[in-house]
Parts: C-alpha cells; sequence; structure tokens
C-alpha cells in the first residue's frame, strides 16, 4: 500500500529524536545534562492545578463547543485585550489542544497548496513542516548576525514577496535566538503585509517571558488586527506544556472557519483544562512573574559561561528560554565539520545534550556559520556544570588536535 505524500512531507522534530536517545542513554546508566528541550522545569501553579481538579469533580469532563468553553474565550478576550491593546471580542477567540494546533490550523485556512510562506530562519521546526505538508512553499528570510545581536533581515523579506506569497510567519520573542524584534521593525513588516495582502502569522507563545525591551504584537499596529492570525498558549508561561492548552485570536469570519476545522480536527480541547485556563489567566500571576525572574538570572549565567568556553559566541538573548551561540570556531577547534558533529560529541563525549542550528530549518554547509541551540529550563547547578562540560570537551579536543586557541 501507497502512503500519501502529504504525509511524508511532515518531518520530525529533532528536539524528540534527541529526547529518545538520552532516555535510552539514561537508561544504560549515562549522566546526562539536558539543554535541548524546550520546556520549563517548573511545576505547574497550585490554583492551576486545584482548578482543574475541581473542574473534574464537578464533572466539566463532556464536550465544549469546537471554539471553546465560552467563559474561557471571554477570558482570553480580556487578557488579550489588556496585554496587547486592541479590542478582542470573545468570538474572536477559538480555543485549542496546544498552540501548535492553532498554528496548524491557520496554515490549514489561509494558503493555498502551491503558495509561499515567509518565514524566519532559524525556525522553529513546526512552520516548515506545516507549510510543505500542505504543499506550500517555505521561503527562508534569514536573520543578521550583528555585535548588537540578531535582527532579522527585513530587506530580503521584502525582496522574497512575490505575487505567490500569502503569509509571513513571525515568532518573537524568538525560538532559538532569543530575539525580539522592535516596534520599528514591525512597523516595516506590517507595511509590506498590507501593501501586497498578505495574512501575518504571530506566534507569541513567549510573549510573558521578556527580560529587556517591551513585547508588541505586530496585531496592535494600524490595519493589522484583521489580517493578524495571533497565537499563544500557556505552555511556556504557566508550566504547561503537558496540558495541551492554545488558542488563536482572529478576525470573526476567519474564526468561523477555524470552528469548522476544530470540529472536524479534534471536537473540542478537553473541558476542564479550560477551567484551570480561566484560572491561569485571571488568578493570581505572581508564580508566573517568579519564573520569569529565575529565568532572567539563568540567561545571564549561561549566556556569561557559554562565552568563557573556547571558540563559543553568544549574544544575550531579550526573551523566550534559549542561548543561540556561534560555534563556527568551536568546530573549527574542534577538527568537527560543523553544528551537527558538535552536537553529536557533546552528547557522547560530554554528557551534554543540545540542539545543532539544523534542527531549525538552518542551512549548515560549509560556508555558513555554525550554531548551536541551548535551553535554559535548566537549574542554575545544571546550567554550571553543563557549561563546565562543555569547556572542558573544547579544551580535551584542542589539545588532542594540536590547534591554537
Amino acid at each position: 500500500m501507497d502512503y500519501a505524500k502529504r504525509a511524508q512531507r511532515l518531518e520530525p522534530e529533532r528536539a524528540f529524536s534527541v529526547l529518545k536517545k538520552i532516555s535510552e542513554m539514561v537508561a544504560s546508566g549515562h549522566d546526562i545534562i539536558g539543554f535541548h528541550i524546550g520546556e520549563p522545569d517548573f511545576t505547574t501553579p497550585e490554583n492551576i492545578k486545584t482548578a482543574a481538579c475541581s473542574s473534574i469533580h464537578a464533572n466539566r469532563t463532556h464536550y465544549s463547543p469546537p471554539s471553546g468553553v465560552p467563559a474561557f474565550q471571554s477570558a482570553i478576550a480580556d487578557y488579550i485585550s489588556r496585554t496587547r491593546g486592541i479590542s478582542v471580542s470573545p468570538e474572536q477567540v477559538v480555543v485549542a489542544a496546544g498552540t501548535k494546533l492553532a498554528i496548524f490550523c491557520a496554515i490549514m485556512s489561509c494558503v493555498e497548496s502551491g503558495a509561499d510562506v515567509l518565514g524566519p530562519v532559524p525556525s522553529y521546526p513546526a512552520y516548515p513542516s506545516i507549510v510543505s505538508m500542505i504543499g506550500a512553499n517555505f521561503i527562508p528570510v534569514p536573520f543578521i548576525d550583528t555585535d548588537q545581536g540578531f535582527r532579522l533581515d527585513l530587506d530580503r523579506l521584502a525582496s522574497l514577496v512575490t505575487p505567490n506569497t500569502s503569509m509571513i510567519i513571525l515568532n518573537f520573542p524568538h525560538n532559538p535566538t532569543g530575539t525580539l524584534l522592535p516596534r520599528e521593525d514591525l512597523a516595516r513588516i506590517a507595511e509590506i503585509a498590507i501593501e501586497h495582502d498578505l495574512w501575518v502569522l504571530s506566534d507569541e507563545i513567549y510573549s510573558r517571558l521578556v527580560y529587556d525591551g517591551d513585547f508588541v504584537s505586530i496585531s496592535s499596529l494600524p490595519d493589522m488586527a484583521e489580517r493578524t492570525i495571533l497565537v499563544d498558549g500557556f505552555s511556556k508561561a504557566y508550566a504547561m506544556t503537558g496540558w495541551r492548552l492554545g488558542f488563536a485570536v482572529v478576525n470573526t469570519e476567519l474564526a468561523a472557519l477555524f470552528d469548522t476545522f476544530m470540529a472536524n480536527a479534534h471536537s473540542c480541547t478537553a473541558t476542564f483544562t479550560q477551567y484551570a485556563g480561566i484560572e491561569a489567566l485571571t488568578g493570581p500571576q505572581h508564580e508566573v512573574e517568579k519564573m520569569r525572574l529565575k529565568f532572567l538570572k539563568r540567561r545571564d549565567l549561561v549566556v556569561t559561561e557559554l562565552n568563557r568556553v573556547p571558540g563559543f559566541r553568544c549574544h544575550m538573548p531579550l526573551g523566550a528560554f534559549y542561548a543561540f551561540p556561534n560555534v563556527t570556531e568551536a568546530c573549527r577547534m574542534a577538527g568537527l565539520a560543523d553544528a551537527d558533529q558538535l552536537q553529536d560529541a557533546l552528547l557522547d563525549d560530554a554528557g551534554v545534550a543540545v540542539l545543532s542550528m539544523s534542527a531549525f530549518h538552518s542551512p549548515n554547509g560549509p560556508k555558513d556559520d555554525q550554531y548551536i541551540r541551548i535551553s535554559y529550563a535548566a537549574g542554575e547547578r545544571e546550567i554550571l556544570e553543563g557549561t563546565r562540560r562543555i569547556r572542558d570537551f573544547m579544551t580535551s579536543r584542542i589539545g588532542r588536535s594540536g590547534r591554537h586557541i
């Protein structure tokens, strides 16, 4: 029997492949420091867990409308109106079993097969995978690595727009670089989107995890609310990755299409988790701020320690919980061809799990600068031990190869 070509165009996420290998290594007795997974190491706040349990005991375990429990839609509408400075009605909110499903729904609903979708590279791997699966073309928009940090190449973005372009994907704070776009860059992207009548998919899952500067949603800029598909969720800020709870905010016409998509895809998001989501948004927020401040402290620590590793050069990320050091020189000094080989060597020889740039749809040919992603969703002790192992690994490889620092 044959399999559908569209299914074969889906790409596995490298993080889960690495996680499988780590599980096997740990089961064999290896001690692994994990910098590979984008998951907070904190527990879900107690008030949210209590709300979920109370909902189960209250028998809120049946179907909800496909777009969500009305009270949850209202809570999300209030939250987005307040935090983004735009007016959102409950009818514009569509609840999903995780932000990834909302992204899937957005691309399926707004992009035709054969169309072009522009997105930042390096990229969260689900974007190009889903675009490819529906038979569309993911067109990479590169970042520029400057002395001040990473900047999206807006001139390149503008030059890539053609009559075949239908969507621009944004993800800021950015996975994997931690970049935050300034308002002036968002304004230029908005001008491009309006001029060419494009959808903008704005993945704002890390909006609560900003350390320097202010988060601005492109949906808040003039004439952008109608064409912006804002997606967000609870995984990162509330440490609820396994709950699978996200949402999209769109214009009312598109919301009706999303509702039909959700009804056909999964009927509804688990009802009791939606009531937990109401508590997350309307209850005390001090645990979220405590997590953010801990991430901030870890960010400063991991960047300081990575910049002590021979051949590593790391910018200070502005948000999310990832560092994206340039390891071009480290690969040369260690006698490794690229970041893929560095990823494998760090795991096998140093017991440190990281992800190579190729996990994020980045080209890593011989002429490309090389990068790895470090997730600092790990305790300070693990960060110090993991970066020490990386430093010792590099020192050992340099000594063996006879290369000079």
